[in-house]
Formats: structure tokens, C-alpha cells, sequence
């Protein structure tokens, strides 16, 4: 990508990433296509519960493994089935993995790509074009960047915004054959990797392959790997790394360590245990991306060296909060049931959905991520029942009204009958329960009103 594209990094916060860094008390053979499949299903379901709007799950290189035969030709049969998995999400997730296939005698799999599937397509596909002195050894067939792989390009885009995928040493490739930047056009790269095993330099693949990489391109990278034959996932291995020192600074440089290069992740790890194939997977969300890149530059000091970006305190201050807020209920401020419901939904809510309280005793904001100005959730008290409603002001956001209206018709699961309510500026799309509906039920009504509506609307 053109380093100038990057001045509007806010563009990347349109869509989160999730990676899934796999535990494997096994070797590079993957388990059988069915239980890979199980696996996949399973991880892309909790994150769903973890996430709104819509986003990309990055899994590592070669997640199926199609043995003796060509990569590609297991395709018709998992796709289907991801699509289909897929296709009970009303937000858009673009799963990420690879294949591998044409394994020689010697266990070396000479055809690795990596593919991308929405509900409706497969929307990337992606040869190896960097291969290792190891991978030229067995025979493996490498492309040319530029070329399509089963009819795709590697580089997709998601509400505007465009993903480069790298097979594994792919991640290096940039600055290794000084690609053109001009050639390519894209805002961030997806880096599936096969596999690191004890003996492996995890610190020197992190700063001088994925660090050097972003450093070269400008953008951020977001990686997914196997800790195999049992070896215990690293702490030094991190997913999502952006490069925030200065032009001149580069991995020989003093005080550019790993922890500099990481991207904060938004709120804990999600841990996944006993899978399947007796494997672990940790799951690590990013989103905030533009607030993520100033605090890294912030903290990019070399040797005192200022800082890259120049903020006011107050900013600087505002800008090192990146996890989900405590969300305290006060205390004697509203009314019992209310309350009760509050405390329900506080844990159950989507660690990427805000709950706001306001100075009113009857009503409780909730906020999804990256919500249009003027747009929004509450739960509602009118004192003999409570509303769960979606509220749009019309003033600042006139082109959506339509859309509101148009939610009116729709049938909704697990949802009462909705109204709307014509407040002058303000616009209610309103579900209603009596007062002896059970908090949890009016807790996971909001779930799945956003779950039903946000898609549509944003």
C-alpha cells in the first residue's frame, strides 16, 4: 500500500480482526478434515457471542491438510459447508485459513494456500510467493504476487477496506524482493503461519519478519499460528503488530522490542479449551485501531527520542485506555427490576458493546462498536414495563430513516411485536416486555436485537 493511504487509519476501525492462535499436543499433520471442521465451527461461534458488527477470523496455515492430493481440491466440499455455517450471521465474518496438500514421502506439503470465505463466496485465494530455502529443497510450487489462485486475487475488501493475504513466510516477502508498493493497494495484511515448535526463534520471525514487514508496507499485521507437539503457546508471539518508530529506526536499533510492535487487543483473550483434536485455542480480538496506533507511537521512544505523534495530556491519557470499560451500576439510582436487569446484562453483553449510564433513572444506553453520531440501544423503564429499542435521530441521520421504518416490517426471532415511536428528532424502534418477564430474557433481548439489526442499518 501507498504509506499515504495510511493517514486514515480511523477507515480500519470499520471492521474488527480476530486471531486464533492453536495449541496442538501433535505434530504439522493436522487432525481429519471433520474434526478440523468441528474446530473451525466452534471458534467462529464464540467469537460471534464476543463481537458485533462485521469482521475477519485469521486461522493458521494449513488448518486442513489434504495429504497426497492437490490443496485446491478439497474446496468444493468445505465450502459449502462454511458457507452454509456462515449463512445464520447476519453481519458479515470472513474466515481466513489454509490447505495444504501434495505431501511427498518425507511429510513436506509442496501446495500451501491460503483462502477466504464469506457467507455467499469464496473471496480470496493465495499461493505462497516467498518461499523458504527449505520449501525450494522439497519442491514446493510458489506464484508470483500479483497472480490469481483458483480465478481470486490475494488482496479482498471488506466495507472498503482492503486485506492482503500472506502465506506464512509471505509475511517477509515485501522487503525481501523490495516489491513495488505501487503494484499493490491495500491497508492491512492477514499472515496465516503453519507452525512454531520448541527451538524456533518466535522473537526473531516477530521483529525482523512481521516487524520489518509492516515497517515496509506502512500497515499493520495480523498473524496466526500452531504451537505444536505440545509446545505451550509464547508469549512472545504476538498476533497483531504494527510498526511505530520512525522512518530511520530499524530492528538493530536499541529499544525496539517486541512489546513496542504489538497491537493492544481489545479486552482479555478469549481461551477455547478442550477442543476436539485435545487442542487449545487462544483468541485475541482487535478493533480501535487509529486510538491502538497513537499510543503506540506515543510510547515508540528511542533513546529519548520525542514522540512521533504530538497529543495534549489529556488526549495522551484518553488514548492508553484500550480495554472494555468497568461497567459499575450505580448504586440506589434506579429502580429494583431495573437494576437487576442492568447487573444481567452486564454479563452477558459483548465485550465490544458499551453500556453508558446517563443522569436519567429510567432509561441505560448501549453502545455497539463504531456506531454512526446520533445513533444507538437502550433499555427503556416506563415504570409497568420495560423496552429493549434501537433510536436513531433523524436530524443527524436522515439517510438511515427509511432503514428504521423499513425494520418495522421485519420478523424478528426471539423479539415481541415492535412499535415505533415519532419523538420529533428522535426516532424509537420499540420491543416492549411486562412485568413478569425474567431479566435474563429482556437481557438477551438486547443481543439479539443489535444481533438482528445492526447489519442492516449501519
Amino acid at each position: 500500500m501507498n504509506k499515504e493511504s495510511l493517514k486514515d487509519e480511523v477507515k480500519l476501525d470499520k471492521n474488527w480482526i480476530a486471531t486464533v492462535t492453536l495449541q496442538t499436543p501433535i505434530g504439522d499433520n493436522p487432525p481429519s478434515e471433520d474434526t478440523r471442521m468441528e474446530e473451525l465451527f466452534l471458534i467462529v461461534r464464540k467469537i460471534a457471542e464476543n463481537t458485533m458488527g462485521d469482521g475477519i477470523i485469521v486461522f493458521p496455515a494449513g488448518w486442513f491438510s489434504n495429504k497426497k492430493n492437490t490443496a485446491h481440491s478439497i474446496i468444493p466440499k468445505i465450502e459449502q459447508q462454511i458457507k452454509y455455517f456462515l449463512s445464520q450471521y447476519s453481519n458479515t465474518i470472513i474466515v481466513v485459513f489454509g490447505i495444504d496438500g501434495d505431501r511427498d514421502n518425507n511429510g513436506n506439503d509442496r501446495d500451501q494456500i491460503v483462502v477466504a470465505f464469506s457467507k455467499t463466496e469464496m473471496v480470496a485465494a493465495a499461493r505462497k510467493f516467498n518461499p523458504t530455502e527449505e520449501d525450494l529443497k522439497f519442491g514446493l510450487v510458489p506464484a508470483e504476487v500479483t497472480d490469481l489462485e483458483l480465478g481470486k486475487h490475494r488482496i479482498f475488501s471488506l466495507n472498503g477496506i482492503n486485506y492482503f493475504l500472506a502465506v506464512c513466510n509471505d509475511v517477509s516477502g515485501g522487503h525481501n524482493k523490495n516489491i513495488n508498493k505501487k503494484t499493490l493497494d491495500f491497508h492491512s495484511i492477514l499472515n496465516p503461519v503453519h507452525k512454531f515448535e520448541k527451538g524456533d526463534g518466535i522473537t526473531d520471525w516477530v521483529r525482523k519478519k512481521v516487524g520489518l514487514e509492516s515497517k515496509y508496507w506502512g500497515c499493520p499485521i495480523f498473524g496466526s499460528v500452531k504451537f505444536i507437539n505440545g509446545y505451550e503457546i509464547q508469549e512472545i508471539w504476538k498476533p497483531g503488530i504494527f510498526w511505530p518508530f520512525k522512518e530511520n529506526v530499524n530492528t538493530r536499533t536499541k529499544g525496539t522490542d517486541v512489546d513496542k510492535l504489538m497491537i493492544p487487543h481489545f479486552g482479555d483473550p478469549i481461551i477455547i479449551e478442550n477442543l476436539p483434536a485435545e487442542e487449545k485455542a487462544i483468541v485475541h480480538i482487535f478493533r480501535d485501531f487509529a486510538l491502538c496506533f497513537d499510543t503506540m507511537k506515543e510510547k515508540a521512544h528511542i533513546d529519548g527520542d520525542s514522540p512521533i505523534s504530538e497529543k495534549t495530556s489529556e488526549q495522551k491519557h484518553k488514548s492508553l485506555s484500550l480495554k472494555p470499560k468497568q461497567n459499575i451500576i450505580p448504586k440506589n439510582k434506579f429502580r429494583e427490576r431495573f437494576e437487576n436487569l442492568l447487573q444481567e446484562y452486564n454479563i452477558i453483553r459483548p465485550t465490544d458493546v458499551e453500556i453508558k449510564y446517563t443522569s436519567s433513572k429510567t432509561n441505560c444506553r448501549i453502545i455497539p462498536p463504531f456506531p454512526p453520531e446520533g445513533f444507538e440501544y437502550q433499555f427503556c423503564d416506563w415504570g409497568t414495563r420495560i423496552s429493549v429499542e434501537l433510536i436513531l435521530n433523524r436530524s443527524r441521520l436522515p439517510h438511515l430513516e427509511h432503514k428504521l421504518i423499513a425494520l418495522l416490517k421485519k420478523r424478528y426471532l426471539d423479539l415481541p411485536t415492535p412499535n415505533v415511536k415519532d419523538q420529533g428528532t428522535w426516532l424509537r424502534l420499540q420491543f416492549f416486555f411486562d412485568e413478569n418477564t425474567q431479566p435474563d430474557v429482556i437481557a438477551n433481548a438486547m443481543n439479539n436485537l443489535i444481533g438482528q439489526t445492526y447489519s442492516e442499518i449501519r
